[in-house]
Protein backbone atom coordinates (compact mmCIF):
# COMPACT_ATOMS: atom_id res chain seq x y z
CA UNK A 1 0.00 0.00 0.00
CA UNK A 2 1.46 3.60 -0.98
CA UNK A 3 0.05 7.23 -0.59
CA UNK A 4 2.50 9.40 -2.49
CA UNK A 5 -0.09 12.55 -0.97
CA UNK A 6 -1.47 12.49 2.26
CA UNK A 7 -5.08 10.81 1.69
CA UNK A 8 -7.95 11.01 3.91
CA UNK A 9 -8.97 7.08 4.36
CA UNK A 10 -10.22 4.01 6.04
CA UNK A 11 -8.03 1.56 6.34
CA UNK A 12 -9.21 -1.83 7.28
CA UNK A 13 -6.42 -4.01 9.17
CA UNK A 14 -6.03 -7.36 10.14
CA UNK A 15 -7.53 -8.60 13.48
CA UNK A 16 -10.90 -6.96 12.50
CA UNK A 17 -9.53 -2.85 13.19
CA UNK A 18 -11.04 -0.25 11.14
CA UNK A 19 -8.95 3.25 11.07
CA UNK A 20 -9.87 6.33 9.42
CA UNK A 21 -7.12 9.39 9.28
CA UNK A 22 -4.49 11.04 7.10
CA UNK A 23 -2.96 8.10 5.11
CA UNK A 24 0.76 8.73 3.71
CA UNK A 25 3.90 6.81 2.67
CA UNK A 26 3.99 2.94 2.52
CA UNK A 27 7.65 2.63 0.93
CA UNK A 28 9.41 1.61 4.16
CA UNK A 29 6.59 -1.23 4.80
CA UNK A 30 4.76 0.84 6.96
CA UNK A 31 1.62 3.67 6.65
CA UNK A 32 1.40 6.77 8.45
CA UNK A 33 -1.91 7.58 9.50
CA UNK A 34 -1.95 10.78 11.02
CA UNK A 35 -5.03 12.52 13.07
CA UNK A 36 -6.18 8.37 13.36
CA UNK A 37 -9.47 7.38 14.95
CA UNK A 38 -10.65 3.71 15.03
CA UNK A 39 -14.34 3.31 13.67
CA UNK A 40 -15.57 1.49 17.07
CA UNK A 41 -19.31 1.18 15.12
CA UNK A 42 -19.92 1.56 11.37
CA UNK A 43 -23.28 2.65 12.01
CA UNK A 44 -24.58 2.13 8.68
CA UNK A 45 -27.43 0.59 7.22
CA UNK A 46 -25.47 -0.14 3.84
CA UNK A 47 -22.36 -1.07 4.55
CA UNK A 48 -18.39 0.66 4.77
CA UNK A 49 -18.96 2.25 1.60
CA UNK A 50 -21.55 4.41 3.09
CA UNK A 51 -19.23 6.24 5.40
CA UNK A 52 -17.60 8.31 2.02
CA UNK A 53 -18.49 11.56 2.71
CA UNK A 54 -18.39 11.33 6.34
CA UNK A 55 -19.64 9.17 9.69
CA UNK A 56 -23.41 9.05 10.12
CA UNK A 57 -24.85 10.20 13.53
CA UNK A 58 -24.75 6.72 14.60
CA UNK A 59 -20.85 6.19 13.61
CA UNK A 60 -18.58 5.96 16.77
CA UNK A 61 -15.09 6.95 16.66
CA UNK A 62 -12.26 6.31 19.58
CA UNK A 63 -9.99 9.03 20.69
CA UNK A 64 -7.45 10.21 18.29
CA UNK A 65 -4.31 9.45 17.80
CA UNK A 66 -1.54 12.09 16.26
CA UNK A 67 0.48 9.12 14.84
CA UNK A 68 -0.56 5.25 13.95
CA UNK A 69 2.20 3.97 12.19
CA UNK A 70 0.41 0.56 10.24
CA UNK A 71 2.44 -1.89 8.56
CA UNK A 72 1.50 -2.68 5.46
CA UNK A 73 1.17 -6.40 5.49
CA UNK A 74 -1.71 -5.90 7.88
CA UNK A 75 -3.88 -3.61 5.56
CA UNK A 76 -6.44 -5.57 3.81
CA UNK A 77 -7.81 -2.74 1.91
CA UNK A 78 -7.93 1.31 1.89
CA UNK A 79 -11.07 3.43 1.21
CA UNK A 80 -9.94 6.72 0.20
CA UNK A 81 -13.18 8.90 1.45
CA UNK A 82 -14.58 12.31 0.32
CA UNK A 83 -12.29 15.01 2.54
CA UNK A 84 -16.00 16.65 3.75
CA UNK A 85 -16.62 19.09 6.47
CA UNK A 86 -18.19 15.82 8.21
CA UNK A 87 -14.96 14.09 8.59
CA UNK A 88 -13.08 17.01 8.97
CA UNK A 89 -15.16 17.70 11.84
CA UNK A 90 -15.12 14.26 13.17
CA UNK A 91 -11.27 13.87 13.11
CA UNK A 92 -10.34 17.43 14.84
Amino acid sequence: MNFETPTLAILVITAGHVMVGRARGGNDGFVELYDARTIRKWGTAHGLNQLFDGPTSDTVLDAKAPLILVPNIHILFALPVNESAAWIEALA
